[in-house]
C-alpha cells in the first residue's frame, strides 16, 4: 500500500501571514549613543587691587589660589589678568605676588597673560575658559516590546548620561584624564617578590581601623 504525506491545508496560509506579519513590523536604525557636550563657559574673579608692596588680603589671597586650582582642573588657554587703577610699579609688584602664587599652586608661569588698565579703584579681574556639561536630549519613547530585531531604544543610555552631567565635578575630565604620576617601584617590587613566594599580597591593615560599631545577629557590623 502507497502512503502519501499530507500536509495540512492551512501551512501555505500561515506561511503567508507570516510573512505580512514580519514585513509590517516597524524597524528603527539602530540609534547613536547618547552622549553628554560640552560648552564653553567663562569663569571670572574679582578681587580687590593689591596695597603698595603688591600684596593681597588673606581673603583675596585664598581665593585667588582656589581660583587658580580650578583653572589647573579644568582650564582651557591660559588665564587672564587684568590689574585695573594701580600704578605701573603697584601692578608689577601684584603681578609679581600672583605669579609666585600661581607657581606655588602648580601653574606654569605662561599659563597667566597680564594686562593693565586705568580706573577708578584699583582691582584684579581674573578670568579664563571653563566648560559646562550639557545633558543629551532624551527622545520621545517607542514601543519595542514586539520588535524581532533586538534593537535597543532611541533613549538607551540618555538618563545615565544625564546623571553624569548634572553630577561630575570637572567637565574637562570627560575629554581627558588627568595625568598619572609614576608607579611607586619600592612597593611594585615588593608586591611581585611576595606573590612568587607565595606570601600575602595585600597592604597590611592597621590594629586600630579592625572592630566594629555593635554586633547584629552575633556578626559585628
Amino acid at each position: 500500500m502507497r502512503r502519501c504525506l499530507r500536509f495540512p491545508v492551512w501551512l501555505p496560509a500561515l506561511a503567508l501571514l507570516a510573512a505580512c506579519e514580519l514585513s509590517t513590523v516597524d524597524t528603527y536604525p539602530t540609534p547613536p549613543v547618547q552622549q553628554i557636550k560640552l560648552a564653553p563657559r567663562p569663569a571670572v574673579l574679582l578681587v580687590a587691587g593689591g596695597n603698595a608692596r603688591g600684596e593681597l588680603t588673606p581673603a583675596d589671597r585664598l581665593r585667588v589660589a582656589h581660583f587658580f586650582d580650578a583653572f589647573r582642573e579644568g582650564g582651557r588657554g591660559r588665564l587672564s589678568v587684568i590689574i585695573a587703577g594701580s600704578s605701573r610699579p603697584t601692578a608689577e609688584r601684584t603681578a609679581a605676588t600672583l605669579t609666585a602664587l600661581a607657581i606655588k599652586r602648580g601653574l606654569p608661569e605662561v599659563a597667566l597673560a597680564f594686562s593693565t588698565t586705568p580706573g577708578p579703584t584699583a582691582t584684579i579681574t581674573l578670568s579664563y575658559i571653563d566648560a559646562v556639561a550639557i545633558s543629551p536630549t532624551c527622545q520621545v519613547e517607542k514601543a519595542f516590546a514586539h520588535t524581532w530585531t533586538n534593537e535597543t531604544s532611541p533613549n538607551f543610555g540618555c538618563a545615565l548620561e544625564g546623571g553624569i552631567a548634572a553630577i561630575i565635578a570637572n567637565p574637562a575630565d570627560l575629554e581627558s584624564v588627568n595625568p598619572l604620576t609614576a608607579p611607586d617601584a619600592t612597593r611594585l617590587n615588593k608586591v611581585v617578590n611576595d606573590f612568587r613566594q607565595g606570601k600575602p599580597t595585600p597592604s597590611q591593615e592597621p590594629a586600630q581601623a579592625q572592630g566594629g560599631v555593635s554586633k547584629i545577629g552575633g556578626s559585628t557590623k
